[in-house]
């Protein structure tokens, strides 16, 4: 077994704050022949980790096949000293494979010690709405405008080690410990995509909106700051997000809509008017122009402007039609409007 342990620049540009103290959070990513313990080898191990105000690469190396175990347990026991395992789609591959490969050798994992934090489980909701070709480790690299050295992957490497096992080549290890060492420094320089992930979730303020050309220009901040500018399409209309500042284009709508009311049977419809009253007023109507109300016909009209809407509120909701899932709102041109409007507004009712 080789062991290379060495220290590399980095400056933290994500908050970890919440998965606990630096010091106690370790990255790693392995390196394997095959997907499967019990038809291939696992080679190598690799962890980024933070000590004494310096980030460092620790990587155990399988030199020969029977090395094996002993990278295993040395990784295991390393991993005693931390609270937080980040990853990147460890849940669905790295720590399962090194689950069984310990259970073949008898060897006991550290892995239920520790808080497991998948990037790839926490970036995968933003694939459709950011448009991005996949959400591979080099892909999101890319996204974020990072360069690796390495550039094969990790199947192109497998005939790679089988040489190595053979002739000890150099050059052949070297390629095999930047190709993993890149996916180490990977994890941590690609930490910025979260920032996206937080702000899903996380409140937007409302500071103003203007009208321009029949559209309300909403203008927010948030405390979530992105590392790269944000174009998007979204179920209201244009987005776009610079550093903590959104700025969303929703177009007003003209066209004719409904307001229904839930306690139909309390209704009437006047098919004339096209329009439903409450029974206390119909019992002035006569009875060739009025019929009980149904659910769909409960309603009155709104002529005026509106706004799509896609999360709760207070507001008179509109609709097309009473089947119609989509809501809007009444459009009034007022601070009173706005910020009710804009109230329970977060970034995940937008895409």
């Amino acid at each position: 077994m080789k062991i290379i342990t060495k220290p590399f620049t980095f400056n933290l540009s994500y908050d970890l704050s919440k998965y606990g103290n630096l010091e106690g959070i370790l990255f790693f990513d392995i390196e394997t022949t095959g997907f499967t313990p019990s038809n291939s080898t696992l080679y190598l191990i690799g962890c980024v980790y933070y000590k004494e105000n310096s980030w460092w690469i620790t990587q155990w190396f399988a030199n020969r096949l029977s090395d094996e175990p002993n990278i295993l347990k040395a990784f295991f026991s390393f991993l005693t000293n931390y609270h937080t395992l980040i990853h990147f789609n460890g849940d669905g591959f790295d720590i399962p494979y090194l689950t069984k490969c310990a259970q073949q050798y008898s060897i006991l994992n550290t892995f239920s010690l520790v808080k497991s934090v998948d990037i790839y489980k926490l970036i995968k909701p933003l694939k459709k709405p950011f448009q991005l070709d996949s959400i591979k480790l080099k892909s999101i690299e890319t996204f974020l405008g990072i360069k690796r050295e390495d550039m094969f992957t990790g199947g192109q490497l497998i005939s790679v080690y089988h040489e190595y096992v053979k002739t000890k080549d150099s050059q052949l290890f070297d390629l095999l410990v930047l190709h993993n060492e890149d996916d180490l420094k990977g994890m941590p320089n690609i930490l910025p995509i979260l920032s996206y992930v937080d702000l899903l979730e996380t409140p937007i303020t409302f500071n103003y909106a203007t009208l321009e050309n029949n559209k309300v220009c909403f203008h927010f901040t948030s405390n979530i700051c992105i590392p790269n500018t944000l174009h998007l399409q979204t179920k209201l209309g244009h987005l776009q997000m610079i550093q903590n500042y959104i700025t969303i284009f929703i177009s007003i709508i003209n066209s004719p809509l409904k307001h229904f009311y839930p306690n139909y049977k309390d209704y009437y419809y006047l098919p004339l008017e096209d329009t439903a009253i409450h029974k206390k007023v119909a019992q002035f109507v006569d009875k060739e122009h009025k019929k009980k109300a149904t659910a769909s016909t409960c309603y009155t009209k709104y002529y005026g402007n509106s706004l799509p809407i896609y999360w709760d509120t207070t507001l008179s909701l509109l609709k097309n039609e009473y089947k119609e899932k989509q809501l809007f709102v009444p459009f009034d041109h007022t601070e009173q409007f706005y910020k009710e409007y804009t109230k329970d507004m977060i970034f995940k009712n937008l895409l």
